[in-house]
């Protein structure tokens, strides 16, 4: 009898736990019409910044005060770093792998875990790069008189503004929070997302790269964007279950 009951028991737990895996409920129609967009925005970003806008003159380094900048990003201009700037995208690219293989690669629900995640890289992205273009704000190092003219005359020298790592990897942090909180609940894993988050930020400021204004914007954008995303999917599920004298049913409604 007892051995019956660990039994019942176990089943019963692996229902539910079966039953809580899928955490998202994809309208595919939406989430490609959102892609497709956002690739489209994404494309129109590319033209507009070949087409419109230029590089730094001599003359805008120039007139490229430190009191142009606002008193609580001051203290970050400094001249930048390869190295640091290389390790911001290195963190990135380990995030996002990270989140794929432990918070997307979850059979039968891959794809659907998958598309979402894509829709929000996609979304994240053009909200970046049109943000970066239409802003225009100068990098930090611009302002640093050791940094050499060829470095500041780039064009990426004008998308200061946000943080594109940082909005990145904050999404994939809210991502994978969200997913853990409906599947396995690993503090671990959540904690160690937010911690590659962080570093990216931190990365993106020490590299000269950014201003703390454009890693807390990309922060927040990131965040919110991928919030959003993911409860625009969520699964509408509700689970009944019923004890009867010799059965248990488990119903799924979506």
């Amino acid at each position: 009898m007892k051995k019956l009951f660990i039994l019942f028991l176990f089943i019963v737990i692996f229902a539910i736990s079966n039953l809580s895996a899928r955490v998202f409920n994809i309208n595919e129609s939406k989430a490609y019409t959102n892609i497709a967009l956002s690739v489209t925005l994404n494309l129109a970003n590319d033209h507009y910044n070949r087409e419109y806008v230029s590089v730094l003159t001599e003359n805008d380094i120039i007139n490229s005060f430190r009191s142009d900048i606002p008193f609580f990003d001051r203290w970050a201009i400094n001249k930048t770093n390869r190295r640091l700037n290389e390790a911001g995208y290195y963190l990135t690219v380990i995030s996002l792998g990270s989140t794929i293989l432990f918070n997307s690669w979850d059979y039968p629900y891959t794809w659907d875990n998958l598309l979402v995640l894509g829709e929000i890289i996609v979304v994240q992205n053009s909200l970046r790069g049109w943000t970066k273009s239409l802003t225009l704000r100068k990098r930090p190092y611009v302002y640093d008189e050791d940094t050499g003219l060829e470095t500041k005359i780039d064009k990426d020298a004008r998308f200061s503004f946000y943080s594109n790592h940082t909005s990145i990897a904050f999404a994939l942090a809210v991502y994978t929070h969200y997913y853990q909180l409906n599947t396995l609940k690993d503090p671990f894993i959540i904690a160690s997302s937010y911690a590659l988050a962080t570093l990216v930020a931190i990365s993106r400021i020490v590299a000269g790269q950014h201003f703390p204004s454009d890693v807390i914007t990309g922060t927040i954008v990131g965040s919110l964007s991928s919030y959003l995303i993911c409860r625009s999917h969520r699964s509408r599920r509700k689970t009944n279950i019923y004890f009867g004298a010799n059965s248990l049913q488990i119903k799924t409604y979506f």
